[in-house]
């Protein structure tokens, strides 16, 4: 707690020697039109007197039409002011020590001969923006973007928070999915952790939130989706990338990272990689687990420490061919691969109520080599028609992945061993492919009116193989394929009156899961569902700083092939399998939002209801110190979201920001009459400061809280129940800011011994374990390099294929695209 109010004062301190930093040279105006109304969003440029091409300081007025830029040195400048439609302002003023200020009073803007044709727009863009169907994020306007990687933006975003393990959570909630221009990307949904603190920033255009997927984005199994949008320009000729390089303790070894993007005549390429590095040091991690088996009164105990060594790698390849105004081709490769090895050593116990040893073993763990490989491509084709707007895209997505994973566990030290071995070896292979082939047809209507009509057919084929070695008493051999079939019809329609916009949408699916033992051992098995998925939104834009959402969601998620499985796995304590007859859980919600966007202040308000009525959950019985479970569609859940963000600009060198969130669950076991409820929270709040020489300093801290769960309850030791914090600065150098370098220590006050305690419990018994965290506190710098100079992109077409239908296991799937209404 001394701790906590030291480093709260300190903060206090810096932030008022933020504010007092004062700007010396300024020049202040307002500008209207002719009928003295306010010209919101002008673009203000000063430029010294002998310069015409590069301004010396750009920004906008506000939503009063006022203005008021910062200038670095005493001189004769000129002001230029810009407004669509209206004839440009031209004003030359002086400054010097003696009057440091210069007040351009009211300026008058007119109407232009040439309407747009001699206007330039450098407008600078609310970092926030909200559509009928998702919240935005504008990287790009976010001045760390230049030097910060994708995880540290990811903290600012709506609705979004990380955790200090690196764990992305929206609402929240873990259950969604990431998508890199509105198409599904294994590599980033699986390894999100490791990716972004690789990924820079500044190859980011903005992230989207869709928090209420329509029936043309196909989110089954997902409550929101996590878009990361690349950057898209003008086309030309040329050539530009970025590398960085980042060093962190305690890894040690620096990882490496690589963008880069080219354009030739009508072809268009980007490519873009990296790899991360994680030694034993860092990867340790120590954890005690004690579970009281309520019948007998017998007590479990355990310890446990493991090492490991990693390495990560990503990799991505776009192209783009446009022939003509009318046709577009694009294909895009890309995936991710890894490799582990580790150690580990448990020791167990069990005593009975009286205190008496039942019995103990030790573990010694190998594991590794292990191995994951992900390959993924597709292919779109668009032609568009001579209606404007109107659309046919042609789509095949192809997703490849094998893994595997070796591990040894050898008893020893062990006495009155409750089971006939001594330990056990495995061996686990597996595959899976995924083939999906989409169309999509977009046609506007009598000009307020869009209708979007398409269809889906996914194949996937999973196999497994695996081998146990139960050491001095049998091998068990398990040889195993799954197969699923979808197939999916959609209509969406949207309407956009300006002011007023509007969505609707239905959307129908079949699917077919089969399973087949191919050792012989249990009987195939197969399932079948049918499922429809409604969907709509309303939004209200009265003016251009205020806007009103409502929309009302429906979706499912299908039960994955882990939850299906009716094999049965045993252990010593144990006894575990899957249910065929499971249904589609259907999942609906009501959400409101608002947002307030203003040139130096932005306010996002929202707040969403969710319920299901056949939810899976665990079914769990105990015999004894043996506990037995399956699953089952019993589950009732409720879940209410409240979030605030806002982002302050009080001068033009201070920045504040907070995004906050609350959060109540409830959930209830009608088997065994169990519920769970409770609040769950996440602060984050950040402010930044540019000091003399361009230095940009930033100073956050964040906290979160996890509700109640119905057999879990999670928690941090440390202050503030899991609150960490982060300080970095950066400085730019070189012509045009190419060479970038950032320094970053993070949560320097966490204590001697942090960890996350996690208190579980079902039918007959109650568990707690304690998982030790190390190295929480890490320094890091970071370098960038900028080369190359060209306003380009690879293209996309307006919509691509997403999967994402599935819980439980297997490959994940759904269909979309960022198709949405515009404000």
């Amino acid at each position: 707690m001394t701790n906590f109010r030291i480093w709260t004062l300190a903060a206090a301190l810096v932030f008022s020697s933020f504010v007092a930093i004062a700007d010396v040279f300024r020049v202040k105006g307002c500008v209207t039109d002719s009928l003295g109304e306010a010209e919101m969003y002008a673009t203000v440029k000063v430029f010294s007197s002998t310069d015409s091409v590069k301004p010396v300081s750009t920004g906008v007025t506000d939503d009063k039409g006022l203005f008021d830029r910062p200038l670095n040195k005493p001189g004769r400048y000129r002001l230029n002011i810009y407004s669509i439609g209206k004839t440009p302002i031209n004003r030359y003023f002086d400054l010097s020590a003696a009057k440091p200020v210069a007040d351009m009073g009211t300026l008058i803007s007119s109407v232009s001969d040439n309407e747009l044709a001699t206007v330039e727009i450098v407008a600078a863009k609310p970092l926030v923006s909200l559509e009928v169907d998702r919240i935005g994020y504008d990287v790009q306007a976010d001045e760390e973007s230049k030097t910060s990687m994708l995880d540290e933006l990811l903290r600012k975003v709506p609705m979004v928070s990380v955790d200090a393990d690196g764990t992305i959570k929206i609402n929240g909630s873990t259950d969604f999915k990431i998508y890199k221009n509105g198409r599904p990307n294994n590599s980033y949904s699986r390894n999100a952790k490791e990716i972004f603190k690789s990924l820079p920033a500044n190859m980011i255009e903005k992230i989207e939130v869709i928090t209420e997927p329509g029936a043309r984005e196909d989110a089954e199994g997902v409550s929101a989706i996590l878009n990361i949008v690349t950057l898209k320009n003008t086309v030309t000729k040329g050539a530009m990338g970025n590398v960085s390089l980042r060093y962190s303790t305690p890894q040690y070894i620096p990882t490496p990272n690589i963008w880069l993007q080219a354009q030739y005549d009508k072809f268009a390429i980007s490519f873009y990689g990296g790899m991360n590095y994680s030694n034993r040091k860092a990867s340790k991690s120590n954890s005690t687990t004690e579970t009281v088996y309520e019948q007998t009164g017998d007590t479990l105990r355990s310890e446990s420490e493991n090492r490991s060594r990693n390495i990560f790698a990503y990799y991505g390849l776009e192209g783009s061919w446009e022939p003509d105004t009318v046709n577009l081709l694009t294909f895009e490769v890309g995936g991710f691969f890894s490799n582990a090895k580790g150690t580990g050593s448990s020791s167990t116990e069990m005593f009975n109520s009286a205190g008496n040893r039942l019995y103990h073993y030790s573990t010694r763990l190998k594991s590794g080599p292990s191995g994951w490989n992900d390959i993924n491509g597709s292919v779109n084709y668009q032609r568009t028609t001579g209606i404007k707007g109107e659309s046919i895209i042609l789509s095949y997505r192809l997703n490849s992945e094998s893994n595997k994973s070796e591990s040894e566990n050898e008893y020893t030290d062990y006495d009155m061993l409750p089971v006939p071995y001594t330990g056990i070896n495995s061996n686990v292979r597996s595959t899976g492919m995924e083939h999906t082939f989409q169309i999509d047809w977009t046609r506007p209507f009598a000009k307020y009116h869009t209708f979007d009509i398409g269809g889906k057919y996914i194949y996937r084929d999973n196999h497994s193989k695996s081998t146990y070695e139960y050491i001095g008493y049998k091998d068990d051999f398990s040889n195993f394929k799954h197969i699923t079939n979808i197939g999916a019809l959609f209509a969406d329609y949207r309407l956009n009156l300006g002011k007023f916009g509007a969505r609707a949408g239905i959307r129908y699916e079949f699917s077919r899961l089969s399973a087949r033992f191919l050792d012989g051992k249990e009987e195939p098995f197969a399932s079948n569902l049918n499922d429809w998925v409604p969907n709509a939104g309303l939004i209200y834009n009265p003016n251009r700083m205020n806007s009103f959402k409502l929309s009302f969601g429906s979706r499912i998620q299908r039960p994955g092939i882990y939850y299906l499985n009716p094999a049965v796995n045993t252990s010593p304590n144990s006894t575990s399998y899957g249910n065929p007859d499971l249904e589609s859980v259907r999942k609906n919600s009501l959400s409101l939002q608002y947002n307030l966007m203003k040139s130096r202040f932005n306010l996002g308000l929202s707040t969403s209801y969710g319920f299901s009525t056949n939810d899976i959950i665990g079914i769990q019985t105990v015999e004894g110190n043996h506990t037995t479970s399956t699953y089952a569609n019993a589950g009732k859940m409720k879940n209410f979201n409240a979030n605030m963000y806002m982002n302050w600009r009080p001068t033009t060198k201070t920045s504040l920001m907070v995004n906050l969130g609350a959060n109540y669950n409830y959930v209830f076991n009608p088997h065994t009459l169990e519920k769970a409820f409770g609040w769950g929270h996440r602060i984050f709040g950040r402010v930044a400061q540019t000091l003399p020489y361009d230095i940009n300093l930033s100073l956050w801290i964040n906290s979160y809280l996890s509700p109640k769960g119905l057999n879990s309850k999670f928690r941090a030791s440390w202050w503030g129940n899991g609150a960490y914090m982060g300080i970095s600065a950066t400085k730019n150098f070189l012509k045009e800011k190419r060479l970038s370098v950032q320094l970053n220590l993070q949560n320097p006050f966490i204590g001697k011994h942090p960890a996350y305690i996690t208190t579980s419990w079902a039918y007959g018994y109650h568990s707690r374990n304690v998982n030790y965290l190390s190295n929480m506190t890490q320094f890091s710098v970071s370098v960038g390099y900028r080369f190359g100079k060209m306003t380009t992109s690879v293209k996309k077409v307006n919509k691509t294929i997403q999967n994402d239908d599935i819980i439980g296991g297997g490959n994940n799937g759904g269909s979309g695209g960022a198709s949405g209404q515009t404000n």
